[in-house]
């Protein structure tokens, strides 16, 4: 028996044009090699290599490192959804940090995409053609347009429907406090299908100590709907 056809997704996210460096620490660091991040793009190539078709979307800058974004995507074989915007693109620089947590540095405050995400809607809604969202936690510190954002695809996915998953991907920096943090996530993981929490995550998220107590908290709002 043939396996059925796996749905083609849609993801949304920010674009991270990094510099990481093998020595152990940025302040000592003098040497760097350019590549293309962000957790959701990161997605997209796993499932591409995985054989499903897959679309990313994201709001760049109108600079060189969106230019670099742009030109390094046709090598990936992700189906890309990029829009230009006035501003910069994010920039991440990482060490090695081979010994410890690597050491990261994340510019990405009032990028293009913080200011402008919600630009790309324009080119996906209505959803058509897709089976499946995928989102992380991420676009909803990053700043008001990238919420507004993130939560409207889900509306729209909802309401055309598909199955979504939500992977918290918890960057504390990104919200000026954990209680808005708890409450922004909780509210789109009970919204979606599929919720992917790491234990940490869902002990921060929902209180609960235990991974049977923290799957329950999590899913019963879905269960509800």
């Amino acid at each position: 028996m043939s396996r059925p056809a796996a749905p083609t997704v849609l993801t949304f996210g920010e674009a991270l044009v990094g510099y990481g460096s093998t020595e152990p620490s940025l302040s000592a660091a003098t040497a760097f090699t350019r590549f293309l991040g962000g957790a959701e793009l990161n997605v997209a190539v796993a499932l591409v290599r995985l054989g499903v078709d897959t679309t990313w979307a994201t709001v760049v800058g109108d600079d060189a490192h969106g230019a670099y974004v742009s030109a390094s995507m046709a090598g990936l074989g992700v189906q890309a959804r990029l829009r230009q915007a006035a501003g910069r693109t994010a920039v991440m620089f990482k060490a090695s940090g081979a010994d410890t947590d690597p050491d990261v540095l994340q510019l990405r405050h009032d990028s293009a995409f913080a200011r402008h995400a919600d630009a790309i809607l324009d080119d996906l809604l209505p959803l058509t053609g897709y089976g499946h969202l995928h989102l992380t936690g991420i676009p909803l510190g990053v700043s008001d347009a990238a919420r507004r954002t993130t939560t409207s695809l889900l509306a729209a996915a909802r309401d055309a429907g598909m199955t979504t998953s939500f992977d918290p991907n918890l960057r504390l920096h990104l919200f000026p406090d954990a209680d808005l943090m708890r409450g922004t996530l909780n509210a789109v993981a009970a919204s979606c299908t599929i919720v992917l929490p790491g234990l940490t995550e869902g002990r921060m998220l929902t209180g609960h100590p235990d991974a049977a107590d923290i799957a329950l908290s999590t899913c019963a709002p879905g269960w509800r709907r």
